[in-house]
């Protein structure tokens, strides 16, 4: 929007935002909470036991977010903080799939995916972590290819790494037969 004026009034100040990002994380962490309730009284189950692991590590993640001295539990706050993104892979599938059970293989990714994390994370903003950036990524083809041997949700993960791959295949999990 371009005013007349170059009046810059309009323009909302740095401590708005600060205490915008601070209540948007409030609400965000009492609605994780909530969810982390709500798995924690399911029965016990794999999805409900990954679901209250995943919302858990989320909102350690929202709290590690927050300015703060630097301490030394950063790096285990980011590992706790990380560990949600194959937690969330491990719950999407274990709540599709009602078979699944983890296997080693998926175990060691997850592991991997969080050694490159921990890596990065305690070497600072050098070279070594955009090399450690480079083995996260290499890690992504296991990731999808071991996904892809499993149900709808696999032909999904199929044509989502073909379209990144600048390929078009026709997928075949929405016909019927």
């Amino acid at each position: 929007m371009v005013f007349a004026s170059d009046d810059r009034s309009h323009v909302p100040s740095s401590a708005v935002i600060a205490q915008v990002d601070l209540l948007l994380r409030g609400g965000a962490i009492g609605l994780l909470m909530l969810a982390a309730v709500v798995f924690a009284r399911a029965p016990a189950s794999l999805p409900s036991r990954f679901g209250l692991a995943l919302t858990l590590c989320t909102v350690v993640g929202t709290l590690a977010g927050l300015p703060h001295a630097p301490t030394a539990i950063d790096p285990l706050l980011d590992l706790s903080a990380s560990a949600a993104i194959p937690l969330f892979w491990l719950f999407a599938r274990a709540w599709f799939d009602d078979a699944f059970r983890p296997k080693p293989v998926d175990m060691a990714l997850a592991a991997a995916f969080l050694g490159c994390t921990l890596y990065a994370g305690l070497q600072g903003a050098g070279l070594q972590r955009r090399s450690a950036g480079w083995i996260s990524r290499s890690i992504w083809p296991g990731w999808r290819l071991r996904s892809m041997r499993s149900g709808w949700h696999g032909a999904i993960a199929k044509a989502t790494w073909s379209s990144l791959a600048g390929r078009r295949e026709r997928s075949s999990w929405y016909r019927s037969g």
